[in-house]
Parts: structure tokens; sequence; C-alpha cells
């Protein structure tokens, strides 16, 4: 059973794809005083696709000095600061996804979205026109909806999914 991370950066990355892929881990614990070190695994970590994560401007609400958000994935707002057994059907639940243009950490999620604090999903692994009957303000990037997008479920388990989906509250509210 995995235990301490201890290695280079590239190597304690390949062993956290690895425990993930082989024991199902989809988290670390890190202590305080290795945070900083943390930082530049997280990178190696980051989706490869997401080329404008460094570059990302802070959000208007962050406090002075923080800087932009500079990872792939964002935590649903819905699951702030909730046990994960209150979680009414965890399985079914989105926990992480990938946003188009992941701003805050936190993914607004809505349905039906009723203006534009709604969170697109990203379009970087695949997308898809706008179904007909589509609510627009669901989240959308150019007129399209993503598909194909990593998400990690309350459960632990990932898979991809599609910006229909993510909208359905079913998928994000904890006590639906």
């Amino acid at each position: 059973m995995p235990g301490l991370l201890v290695s280079t950066a590239q190597q304690i990355a390949y062993k956290i794809q690895n425990n993930r892929e082989r024991y199902g881990f989809s988290y670390v614990t890190v202590l305080e005083h290795s945070l900083d070190a943390m930082v530049t695994i997280i990178k190696l970590l980051r989706c490869p696709t997401d080329t404008e994560a460094i570059n990302r401007q802070p959000h208007p609400s962050s406090d002075p000095g923080e800087g932009g958000y500079t990872f792939s994935y964002t935590l649903n707002a819905q699951m702030s600061l909730r046990k994960i057994t209150s979680v009414k059907r965890s399985a079914e639940k989105l926990l992480l996804v990938e946003e188009h243009n992941a701003n805050d950490g936190r993914w607004a999620p809505g349905t039906p979205a009723t203006g534009p604090s709604a969170d697109p999903l990203s379009i970087r692994h695949g997308s898809a026109a706008l179904p007909s009957g589509y609510n627009p303000n669901s989240g959308m990037v150019n007129g399209r909806i993503g598909v194909n997008v990593p998400a990690a479920f309350c459960d632990g388990h990932g898979e991809l999914i599609d910006q229909i989906l993510a909208n359905d509250d079913r998928r994000y509210a904890w006590d639906k």
C-alpha cells in the first residue's frame, strides 16, 4: 500500500498518477511544510491542453495580491463545506469538473441557468453544436457545449461527461 511520496517532482507526479490508476486514490494529503514543493508537482498534473492556465487573471473577488487560478479543474460550488456523507447518491454527483475558463476554483452550475454566472465546461477535449431547445444560458462557448469533459464524482470515480449532463441538478445539487 502506498504511503509517503518522496522523490523528484516528476517521479512523485508519476506515483500520484499510478496510485490513482492502480488503487483508485483520487487525492493526497500534503503537510503544510510541504505545500510549496507540491506546487511544482501540481503543474505537472495540470491538463496539458489547458494552455491558458498560467496566464489567467485573478477573479474579481480574489484577495489583493492573489494570483489567477492556475488549475484545470474546479470544485462544484454546491459541494463546498459539505461532509461527503451528507451527499445523496454520491456516485451520481459531480465534485470536480474541467471548466472552459477556470477562474476561481468554484464551478457554478445551474439548471436552468438564469444568467451568465453559469460556468461552461471545457471544449478542449470535444464539443458539439447546441441541440434544439438547449437553454443558451446553461453554459456554452462560442455556440458550442463541452462533451468528453473529465469529471470526478463524490464517490471517487471519474468519467467523461457532457454539458447537458452537468446541467441536470440531480448531478450537481448535494441534496437531490
